[in-house]
């Protein structure tokens, strides 16, 4: 437990970068051999912003603890509303729907329960700005695809990243694939440089408790 947090956050964090300093569009323009500099318009600081996030577990508390060095506003979200350390509000599921209008990034990283299952639904994200923007780091299940696409096809959504799918692997026939304004990885983010290195103190601490 806690092996993937910090490479989860950095997939997050990549994503929220692009985003925000124009690196995704400009990207998209480059396949077109298009030098296109209004892109800078949408650009803007992490500075001040507000993150939602759907999980306060190690990965949870790794995105608020990195979204803390960019100075931006920490939200969580658990079981209970309990107070978790480097989240500046906590949070149940049902009341955090009084707050999403004024997030900017909201992050799921739950499992998945019977109360998560597609819980990120129209309503949830029809509560959203649309400047505000969705990330899935947590199951693909906890989402209802077709509502994701809705509004993102309509603007009422700034965009999206998805590193988890409903099913996997995500058949070529699904309209995710042509959804404007999403990224989508191949449930890859929480991959590990140093697997073996990583695991081993966690694995050595758990055989002298067990010992």
């Amino acid at each position: 437990s806690g092996v993937h947090a910090v490479p989860i956050t950095e997939n997050i964090f990549g994503y929220i970068l692009g985003v925000a300093r124009g690196i995704i569009p400009a990207m998209t323009n480059q396949l077109e051999s298009k030098w296109d500099k209004s892109i800078a318009s949408n650009m803007f600081s992490l500075k001040d912003k507000k993150v939602l996030v759907y999980g306060t577990g190690s990965i949870g508390q790794e995105i608020a603890r990195t979204a803390k060095f960019f100075e931006m506003a920490t939200y969580g979200v658990n079981s209970n509303g309990r107070s978790i350390q480097t989240f500046d509000h906590s949070y149940t599921m049902e009341s955090s729907q009084a707050i999403l209008s004024d997030m900017d990034f909201v992050i799921n990283a739950l499992p998945l329960t019977d109360e998560s299952e597609l819980f990120f639904d129209k309503e949830i994200f029809a509560n959203m700005k649309d400047t505000a923007y969705f990330l899935n780091i947590g199951r693909g299940e906890s989402v209802k695809d077709e509502h994701l696409i809705e509004e993102l096809e309509a603007g009422t959504l700034a965009g999206a990243y998805l590193d988890v799918t409903s099913p996997e692997p995500l058949p070529e026939s699904s309209k995710l694939w042509q959804t404007q304004n999403l990224v989508i990885t191949p449930h890859i983010s929480g991959n590990v440089e140093h697997f073996r290195d990583t695991i081993y103190p966690i694995f050595k601490e758990n055989l002298d408790s067990y010992l």
